[in-house]
């Protein structure tokens, strides 16, 4: 089974070239699409001499949700494989985002960050667990971490079209997709390691603000309780 491995980036180059080299042994099976989001630094340089994936650009920079779309529209294979391009969760967890949908286990893949050795520190945390609580109970559900940034699916699970993200509510608008198209829907364990605004964290407090407005709107494919 292949997949498409979809990355958004913007002025990542202190991380990219390691970043690809990390991706390189995935290439040999997957695509590997990386969308460069505008970036300004020498990012697109590493992406352009980079020969075994495939990369689009956009010229100004759009937004993790508009990235991530270019990207869904642009996919060789049907199962998609989606990931920041930051770092902060390695590709080493691509196999265990994988595995249950290859052996069939899992319709969908949700990775979560809340693990023994990530239990959650700080107000970004703090955040990401108020958001969660919320995204359950609008849509009756039970994840751990809704809002993490590694998710294994299939295109037909996403009506790319009425993607109205434009930022970082890309997450909970994919996953509310995908939790009202597939009942098969399991979280698995990733290792995270979450980097300070002063490495280059790019989300900021109004981002949380956007998150929000995005699972309370109205979701007419919500399904019936």
């Amino acid at each position: 089974m292949n997949f498409t491995i979809i990355i958004p980036v913007y002025n990542e180059e202190t991380k990219i070239v390691s970043l690809l080299e990390q991706l390189e042994p995935y290439s040999k099976e997957h695509e590997i699409l990386l969308i460069n989001d505008g970036s300004t630094d020498n990012t697109l340089f590493y992406l352009k001499n980079c020969s075994y994936i495939h990369f689009l650009s956009h010229q100004k920079k759009q937004g993790k949700g508009q990235a991530i779309q270019l990207g869904l529209q642009n996919a060789h294979y049907d199962y998609i494989l989606l990931m920041d391009g930051d770092l902060e969760i390695s590709p080493k967890n691509i196999p265990q985002i994988m595995a249950p949908i290859i052996e069939k286990n899992a319709g969908a893949v949700f990775g979560s960050r809340w693990t023994e050795s990530h239990k959650g520190k700080g107000l970004f945390d703090f955040g990401n667990w108020i958001l969660n609580g919320i995204f359950n109970f609008v849509y009756d559900s039970a994840y751990s971490d809704v809002l993490c940034c590694i998710k294994g699916f299939n295109l037909n699970q996403i009506p790319i079209e009425k993607i109205k993200s434009k930022a970082f509510d890309i997450e909970v608008e994919l996953s509310s997709f995908i939790h009202n198209k597939v009942q098969n829907i399991i979280e698995v364990p990733i290792s995270y390691n979450r980097r300070s605004p002063n490495e280059g964290k790019k989300l900021k407090l109004r981002d949380g603000f956007t998150i929000l407005k995005r699972i309370i709107k109205p979701n007419k494919n919500k399904k019936p309780h």
